[in-house]
């Protein structure tokens, strides 16, 4: 990385269950999960969806969004690495993705909305 840049998540919430960890249950049992948090103190966050660490490969199937993730507030991020500077503008990132016949199978839609950009240097 060029420079440290703090991107966070607070107010982390995670929810599991049934996660396994003995192969002595011969039924591939999937585990549960939701998850929320915010991320740079406003941006709501969600997952959920349900996995088997057990399988080999890994099987899953997650839904995953980020909504109304307020641009100007990563600025240090794109400073760092564009060199850009957002002065407005939101963002929206929403993705579905599993695990078929040994691929990942899915989509990622990142969205941006009413964006303005000036030269960082």
């Amino acid at each position: 990385f060029k420079v440290p840049v703090e991107i966070s998540l607070k107010d982390i919430d995670i929810d599991a269950h049934n996660i396994q960890n003995s192969t002595k249950d011969k039924k591939k049992l999937f585990s549960d999960f939701k998850a929320s948090a915010k991320a740079q103190n406003h941006a709501p966050v969600s997952a959920q969806g349900s996995f088997n660490l057990l399988s080999d490969p890994l099987a899953f199937d997650v839904n995953a969004k980020i909504e109304k993730f307020d641009l100007p507030k990563a600025n240090d991020f794109f400073k760092a690495y564009g060199p850009l500077d957002i002065t407005k503008g939101s963002f929206n990132f929403y993705t579905e993705l599993a695990s078929k016949d040994n691929k990942v199978v899915g989509y990622i839609k990142p969205m941006f909305k009413n964006v303005d950009v000036i030269d960082g240097k």
